[in-house]
């Protein structure tokens, strides 16, 4: 059974350890910086052009070093109706696309059998997001934007492998959203 992990910003995912998941390691964003305590990561998504860059530096950085030899196979999937950086691979999926759907929609097509998404916390806390000015910590994203965009990509693609939400140590399956 061929199955991908998804690692999202919230802060839910900080309730798991890394032998908790299964499969290839996708990350969104900022994560790719925990690389060194992470299973060895297959995929970085993001549709932030900073991110992007960071990661294609890091990984030069790390070919020309011995040692975290799972750095130099990084993908890097980028949105390609954004210009083009060099070294990301392009995602041709819907637009516009938060990271995370953008991740999913890839894996869907990439016909993983099983999807485990930990850390989409809809609306909860960004584990790199920062703050507000009143010291509040800012929220990843809209809840409602980003279920929409979900529920798009199910109804668009029409799935059949189980996509697992895992949140404070509750599963389901997001096909559920759109089945009613």
């Amino acid at each position: 059974m061929k199955s991908v992990t998804i690692l999202g910003n919230g802060q839910s995912r900080r309730n798991n350890r890394p032998m908790d998941y299964a499969g290839d390691i996708w990350v969104c964003n900022y994560a790719f910086m925990e690389f060194a305590i992470l299973p060895p990561i297959h995929t970085i998504g993001t549709v932030h052009r900073e991110v992007a860059a960071l990661a294609i530096n890091i990984q030069k950085w790390f070919a020309k070093q011995d040692g975290y030899v799972h750095v130099k196979k990084w993908r890097v999937l980028f949105p390609a109706y954004k210009p083009h950086i060099d070294g990301t691979v392009r995602f041709v999926g819907m637009k516009p696309v938060s990271t995370g759907p953008m991740l999913l929609y890839q894996a869907i097509v990439e016909g993983y059998d099983r999807i485990d998404l930990y850390g989409f916390d809809f609306g909860g806390g960004d584990l790199y997001g920062g703050y507000w000015t009143d010291g509040t910590q800012r929220p990843c994203v809209s809840a409602d934007w980003w279920r929409g965009q979900i529920c798009d990509i199910i109804r668009k693609l029409r799935p059949t492998m189980s996509i697992i939400h895992h949140e404070n140590n509750v599963q389901s399956d997001l096909r559920g959203w759109v089945e009613k």
